[in-house]
């Protein structure tokens, strides 16, 4: 049985370096969502769920990155 590992391998951006185009980071993870979706039943080992996860944890990091400073704080009050 083989393992699908499917992502662009989205990688957070460094500390400083935020990109200022949410439409090319939700595009990354839109193809993320879509591989994963089209993964068939038999591919979805152990395996799988713990890459898949990973990706996912690496592409919501991406996306809060981008996020300018203080966004967070205004969003909570």
């Amino acid at each position: 049985m083989e393992t699908t590992e499917p992502g662009s391998g989205l990688r957070p951006p460094a500390p400083g370096n935020r990109p200022g185009d949410f439409r090319s980071i939700l595009g990354e993870l839109r193809e993320l969502v879509s591989a994963f979706a089209d993964a068939s039943p038999d591919h979805m080992t152990p395996h799988f769920y713990a890459h898949a996860f990973n990706e996912y944890d690496i592409a919501v990091r991406a996306l809060l990155e981008a996020l300018p400073d203080g966004f967070m704080a205004d969003q909570d009050r």
